[in-house]
C-alpha cells in the first residue's frame, strides 16, 4: 500500500476498491466513537432542571440571542429559605426576553460541570412550560421545554423613587421631569431552576460546584458541530464510491 500526499488530501494506491470503501468506514466509525466518548463519564448523579418565574435577570436580545450565566449552586441552610427542599443545594438564573417576540418553547444548554453531574427534567418546578425532554449532548445537556410561553418584556416608563418622580402621580409616566433612568424592561422573566437531589440524607450536587446555562433562542450550539460532521461523513463516503 502507498500513500500520496498533497496538502491535506491523500490517496491509497494499490488497493481493492473495496478496500478503500472499509478504510472510509472504519474513519467514521472512529470519528462517531470520539464525538461521542465524552458522554459516557457522567457519574449518574442528577440535578433536576425546570423553568419558573424569577426576577433581575440577563437580558436576550436581537444582538445577544443566546446569553450565558456561570453561577454556582448554593446550600439551603436547612429550612426551604434558599431552596425548593431543605437542605438541598439549589441554583437559578434568571433570564428576560427582550427580542419583542413571543418565546412558545425555550431551548437551554447546560455545560457537564468539572464534578460530572448528570442534569434531568424536573416536572415539580415547571410552572411556566407543560413539557420538557433532555438530551446529552457533547459538552453537556440540552434541555427543550415546550407547552408555554414567555412574552416579551416592554419598555416602560417605570418611576424609581428619586426627586424626578415627584409629578407621577399627578401627569403620569412620562413627563417633563421623568429620566432616561426611569424607563426599563417589565415582564418577559424566567428562572432556570437547577436542584440537587438528596440521597441519604445529603445533596448528590456539591455546594461550590459552578454552572454554565445557556438560553438559546437560535439553532442549539450541537447543531453546527452535527451539521459540520455529516458533510464530513458525505464526503468522504462520496470520493470512496468515486475511487470504486
Amino acid at each position: 500500500m502507498k500513500l500520496h500526499f498533497s496538502g491535506q488530501l491523500f490517496c491509497l494506491t494499490g488497493l481493492y476498491p473495496g478496500e478503500i470503501v472499509k478504510i472510509v468506514r472504519s474513519f467514521l466509525v472512529l470519528a462517531l466513537f470520539a464525538g461521542s466518548a465524552s458522554l459516557a463519564f457522567a457519574d449518574g448523579v442528577d440535578p433536576l432542571v425546570g423553568i419558573k418565574h424569577g426576577a433581575g435577570s440577563t437580558p436576550i436580545t436581537i444582538t445577544n440571542p443566546n446569553p450565558t450565566i456561570t453561577g454556582t449552586l448554593v446550600k439551603d441552610p436547612g429550612n426551604g429559605s434558599v431552596c425548593s427542599i431543605a437542605g438541598d443545594t439549589c441554583l437559578q438564573e434568571v433570564f428576560q426576553n427582550q427580542l419583542g417576540t413571543t418565546l412558545t418553547s425555550l431551548d437551554i444548554f447546560i455545560t457537564t460541570p468539572a464534578t460530572n453531574l448528570t442534569f434531568s427534567c424536573n416536572p415539580a418546578e415547571t410552572d411556566i412550560f407543560t413539557h420538557c425532554s433532555v438530551s446529552q449532548v457533547a459538552g453537556g445537556f440540552n434541555f427543550f421545554f415546550s407547552g408555554g410561553s414567555v412574552e416579551s418584556a416592554q419598555f416602560k416608563c417605570v418611576g424609581d423613587g428619586d426627586w424626578d418622580d415627584i409629578l407621577i402621580p399627578i401627569l403620569g409616566c412620562p413627563n417633563f421631569l421623568t429620566q432616561a433612568d426611569d424607563w426599563k424592561w417589565v415582564g418577559g422573566e424566567f428562572a432556570v431552576d437547577i436542584e440537587g437531589t438528596i440521597t441519604n440524607g445529603k445533596p448528590d450536587a456539591p455546594a461550590g460546584t459552578s454552572v454554565t446555562t445557556q438560553a438559546i433562542t437560535t439553532p442549539e450550539p450541537a447543531s453546527a458541530s452535527l451539521l459540520l460532521f455529516g458533510m464530513l461523513a458525505f464526503g468522504l463516503l462520496k470520493i470512496a464510491r468515486r475511487a470504486v
